[in-house]
């Protein structure tokens, strides 16, 4: 795929995500103070923020604040927030800027920048260049990433410090170093292995919800591979930096490397017994129905063209080798596996969020199939369904609410745009602050500045003129 796309497709997504920043992310505290810690004191522990905390995030051990979350988003953000804070802890603390709420909010933002919403946009150019590999069609590639990071709820939460995505981001990086792995440079199978296993304890250091992953993955290296056993010793190896650094996190934390952030949670939130829950319970299909079709969670809700993946892998399981069989068979694991996985899970113990976040890292697998397999040229129906989702998607984030309707919060809304979190945290900070109130206009100037930035981006190129000899 052209080079010059590819970086374009990365600025607009990016540049879309970082205007649509959500100051006060839900659930975004717990990865955002640790940042802090980590940036600025060099302890995981959050006592001083203790305060700030909402109720029921954070666990305490011996006396001591720590998040709930697994550490390796933090981490990755850290870095960045201490080269920022080198200068920023020299203002004096009487500072405008050292205030607690500015203090977070521009902490939020630079790890947001630097992590969620790149990793976003990496993981949409990365499906471009996948779709385009597989078919040698440009369009299907633009439209795979578009539909990725402007149709999905992975636009949404690419606007906060979130986990999800850096998992749906691992998740295609294993996809591709799986079946794709010359995109990567990966010839040799001994670096291969090891990338797998590396990408695997990624995933498992930044978030539970890789869990899933690693069990269809590791049934499928051992049927692969099980007659090369250097193989799968190169992925063990490769797992070993990133599930030694969780260890050692759990162990400095938890008192001991196999105590678990989500296990002393589940505790201490009076939610001990939810493995006997989930025993009791088995599957339900009414949870599926939910995850799948209710207007504040449902997949086919938020992303209604993914109905299609299911007539595309039936219709063209066999006749069709755009996609290995074996593709289709990991795609399809994968996805039953995490559907099987919230059925069993006690509905109460789920943050009711915007859409289905806890199946983001499908999504990546998901439009690829839609991209690739869509019709030529597209049809009336599939358009409309293209157009729900961006909407739905587009519309949240500009808002930048969670909602337990979407589509009755979508056209509520629809009078009130533009609209821009970032521009709202402004009106009701600066008034306070310096007396400044903030008007309509600064949401109409925010989205003159974006469109204008997305059309500087796009702007066509003028060929390079020849010399004559």
């Amino acid at each position: 795929m052209p080079f010059a796309v590819l970086l374009r497709l990365f600025f607009s997504l990016w540049i879309t995500y970082l205007w649509h920043f959500q100051p006060w992310g839900l659930g975004s505290d717990r990865l955002v103070f640790l940042v802090q810690a980590i940036a600025e004191q060099g302890t995981f522990a959050l006592d001083n923020y203790t305060v700030l905390l909402p109720p029921g995030q954070g666990v305490v051990v011996q006396g001591h604040l720590y998040s709930d979350l697994n550490p390796g988003l933090a981490l990755l953000a850290a870095p960045f927030w201490w080269l920022v804070s080198q200068v920023y802890l020299l203002l004096p603390e009487t500072s405008l800027w050292r205030q607690p709420d500015l203090h977070y909010v521009l902490s939020h933002g630079i790890a947001v920048g630097m992590t969620t919403s790149l990793l976003t946009a990496i993981t949409a150019c990365g499906l471009a260049q996948l779709v385009y590999h597989k078919t040698q069609m440009c369009w299907r590639g633009v439209l795979a990433a578009l539909l990725y990071g402007g149709g999905s709820v992975a636009c949404f939460f690419a606007t906060h410090l979130n986990p999800h995505g850096a998992i749906a981001a691992i998740v295609l990086g294993l996809y591709i170093t799986l079946f794709t792995p010359e995109l990567l440079g990966l010839g040799n199978h001994r670096y291969r292995a090891a990338a797998i296993g590396f990408l695997l304890g990624a995933g498992l250091l930044i978030d539970i919800t890789m869990l899933p992953m690693v069990a269809v993955t590791a049934g499928f290296l051992v049927v692969q591979y099980r007659d090369r056993l250097q193989e799968l010793f190169g992925v063990m190896l490769g797992a070993i930096p990133p599930l030694t650094l969780l260890l050692y996190y759990q162990a400095v934390c938890f008192g001991h490397p196999l105590s678990t952030a989500l296990g002393l949670w589940l505790a201490q939130t009076h939610q001990s017994s939810w493995a006997g829950q989930v025993g009791q319970q088995g599957f339900k299909v009414s949870a599926l129905g939910v995850y799948l079709f209710s207007p504040c969670r449902g997949l086919l809700i938020y992303q209604p063209y993914l109905v299609l993946v299911v007539a595309y892998l039936v219709l063209f399981w066999v006749r069709s080798r755009r996609l290995q069989a074996i593709e289709k068979q990991f795609i399809a694991s994968t996805s039953l596996v995490y559907l099987a996985l919230l059925t069993v899970i006690p509905a109460d113990t789920l943050v009711s969020a915007f859409g289905p976040q806890q199946l983001l890292p499908l999504l990546p697998l998901l439009c690829m199939v839609v991209a690739v397999y869509c019709p030529q040229p597209l049809n009336g129906g599939t358009l409309w369904l293209f157009g729900l989702g961006f909407g739905f998607n587009l519309i949240g984030a500009q808002q930048g609410t969670m909602t337990e309707n979407v589509l009755r919060s979508s056209l509520l809304a629809l009078s009130e745009l533009p609209s821009f979190p970032f521009i709202t945290w402004l009106a009701t900070m600066l008034p306070q602050r310096v007396g400044m109130a903030v008007g309509g206009r600064w949401e109409l100037v925010a989205l003159s500045l974006w469109l204008v930035s997305l059309g500087l981006i796009w702007r066509p190129m003028k060929p390079k003129s020849r010399r004559r000899k």
